[in-house]
């Protein structure tokens, strides 16, 4: 043992008592002491020779196998990293085609458009017909003035009963 018997007692001594400290450090040097007397196995160095190579196979295939599985990762994350650039330019591209680059998008170009011709004939159709509800509300409102004296008139009347009062 490297270290002393007052080391490691003093060690001990400062997880249990003096006399408890001191029967585990007999008990470690009869354990060393017979860890010693113990029969060593002599291992012929062709032996140790065979294990090294092959620990060291396993750990070189070991090692080969993340460096494929890492290069296996980043072929896969380029080829994602492609895939979205193609979709994004084919996006892009196709957004082109909606909206022309060179030419200014003015209120002119969409009511001058021939789709668009359809849409104004409805709007002016809408218009017109708004215009004639409007006359028609108008019209009717002075041919029954006589109308708002008796809304004035049910509306005092209201007022006044003694039912609304509870």
């Amino acid at each position: 043992m490297k270290e002393t018997s007052q080391d490691i007692q003093r060690i001990l001594e400062q997880f249990v008592d003096a006399q408890t400290a001191g029967r585990m450090v007999e008990d470690i040097q009869r354990a060393d002491e017979l860890m010693s007397a113990a029969a060593t196995v002599k291992v012929r160095d062709e032996m140790v020779a065979a294990i090294r190579e092959k620990v060291h196979r396993r750990l070189a295939a070991r090692k080969i196998r993340n460096i494929r599985i890492r290069i296996e990762k980043f072929v896969i994350a380029a080829a994602a990293i492609i895939i979205v650039a193609v979709l994004a330019e084919v996006f892009f591209n196709s957004q082109q085609d909606v909206i022309p680059v060179g030419g200014a998008l003015t209120t002119l170009s969409i009511w001058n458009d021939t789709d668009v011709s359809v849409l104004k004939g409805q709007v002016e159709t809408l218009s017109n017909q708004m215009d004639k509800v409007d006359q028609t509300a108008v019209q009717w409102l002075d041919e029954n003035n006589g109308l708002t004296v008796e809304v004035d008139n049910l509306e005092e009347v209201a007022l006044n009963t003694e039912f609304w009062k509870g």
